[in-house]
């Protein structure tokens, strides 16, 4: 990640390093620095320190201009609001500021991102580092399944329910399926909107493989589901601007990519490796023992196993039911606090963690944690979002701003839906989309004449 993000920093000089390897930490979330007071310190949360130090010395110097635009407000009023509910009530309040404050360093790498992206050029720059980083991470993830089957287990690969998932670079499989379908959306976008495959079309057309190859082998519903919605959404959207030429290219990257990763991994038996076990640091900071590989009678990925569970009562249904079970338990819990509701993760703490009680909608998890308020202030911040990328993706004539603002709209509406049904979105990689969609409405708005902020 560092000799990345300086080997990239030397030949955009606009994106300074902090800023570059927050965005490369974002996709590599099982490096983590250590274990502090019983939570784990990611390495993306110290870069998120490193870029809030940066920022603040850069206003010092007076080479940034402080302002608080009304998305930005709406966002870091969500703070007060987690420390105010967490102290007030939840029934073990020091454990739920203790989660509150593992959000901290997203709002300062929040705000310090939203300055620095006060520049169309940075903006555009930090993009396409978020697309080449995200891309580079899923080669990696795709790689070690490979190398799996050889017989090298680097961790890449895990057991779940009598079936192997990629999980790669990522903690678990269902965020590493959502950053597929996240590269995914990019790549096709971008492809769509070039008249010709020509010769610039190869890495878009190699993420879009990558990608592909990805969401299927994520073994995540969601994923599945999102990258289709992806499709339909960016057709609904822009079917008259798109190029046939293009589309069919699309179409037959992800098709041939779907049916080739389908015909290997569902006749192809896993090697049976030794049992490892290595403890691995969890996504929203407790300490978890993640066990990579269990040897098992696998004979192949059940992707039609996986598609029934959906609709039978038996195969699958126990996470099905215990998904609508902690829904029903949280909203009889909400109705104790509704306007500021009842604390960071509260119903998690006070049933000691058990992965039952973990909300998987993100709907009812800042309604339950937040209350009204919270979910009200998420919710102006969604409308206000969705509704400036919709008018600039349709309004505005240069092409660069409108197929920018069409991707962010696509993101946006796709990971909505998805984080409603499960654990889907990578914490960090969370905070710094909410930074790219409120930079591209200030930037791109068609009313807006002139650009915000300072050069730096």
């Amino acid at each position: 990640m560092v000799l990345l993000s300086l080997f990239y920093g030397r030949r955009h000089r606009l994106l300074s390093f902090p800023l570059l390897l927050l965005i490369a930490a974002l996709f590599f979330s099982r490096v983590y620095w250590r274990e502090v007071s019983g939570l784990t310190i990611h390495f993306e949360q110290l870069a998120c320190g490193l870029l809030f130090l940066a920022f603040l010395y850069d206003l010092w110097k007076k080479k940034i201009r402080l302002r608080f635009e009304p998305l930005t407000i709406l966002v870091l009023c969500l703070l007060p609001l987690m420390i105010l509910s967490s102290l007030l009530e939840s029934k073990l309040p020091l454990q739920s500021l203790k989660k509150t404050l593992v959000l901290v360093p997203y709002f300062l790498a929040f705000l310090a991102l939203v300055h620095y992206w006060a520049d169309k050029e940075r903006l555009r720059g930090a993009w396409d580092f978020f697309y080449f980083s995200g891309t580079l991470a899923l080669a990696i993830s795709l790689a070690g399944f490979c190398l799996f089957f050889l017989g090298l287990d680097s961790g890449m690969v895990r057991m779940e329910h009598g079936s192997f998932w990629l999980r790669g670079t990522m903690v678990i499989p269902n965020i590493l399926g959502s950053t597929a379908v996240l590269i995914f959306a990019i790549a096709f976008i971008r492809l769509l909107f070039k008249r010709g495959p020509g010769t610039k079309a190869w890495g878009d057309m190699a993420a879009l493989v990558i990608a592909t190859a990805c969401v299927m082998l994520s073994f995540t519903r969601a994923a599945w589901v999102g990258a289709v919605l992806a499709i339909a959404a960016v057709l609904a959207f822009s079917l008259r601007r798109i190029y046939l030429k293009s589309l069919c290219l699309c179409l037959a990257l992800i098709v041939g990519t779907s049916g080739l990763t389908y015909l290997a991994t569902s006749r192809i038996k896993p090697p049976q490796l030794p049992s490892v076990e290595q403890k691995d640091l969890g996504e929203y900071g407790e300490s978890t023992l993640d066990r990579y590989w269990r040897p098992e009678s696998v004979e192949r990925m059940d992707y039609e196993g996986k598609i029934e569970g959906v609709f039978e009562k038996d195969a699958y249904s126990g996470t099905i039911k215990s998904r609508l079970f902690t829904l029903k338990v949280a909203w009889r819990d909400w109705l104790k606090s509704p306007l500021i509701g009842r604390g960071t993760e509260s119903l998690l703490l006070e049933n000691k963690n058990k992965g039952v009680y973990y909300i998987s909608s993100s709907a009812l998890a800042f309604l339950h944690d937040w209350g009204l308020i919270g979910l009200l202030l998420h919710g102006i911040f969604l409308f206000w979002v969705f509704g400036g990328l919709l008018k600039i993706s349709m309004k505005t004539r240069e092409p660069s701003p409108r197929e920018f603002s069409l991707t962010l709209l696509v993101i946006l509406i796709v990971s909505l839906l998805m984080n409603q049904t499960a654990t889907t979105m990578q914490l960090s990689i969370f905070w710094v989309l909410l930074a790219f969609y409120a930079s591209a409405v200030s930037l791109f708005s068609p009313s807006r004449s002139v650009g915000v902020g300072e050069k730096h």
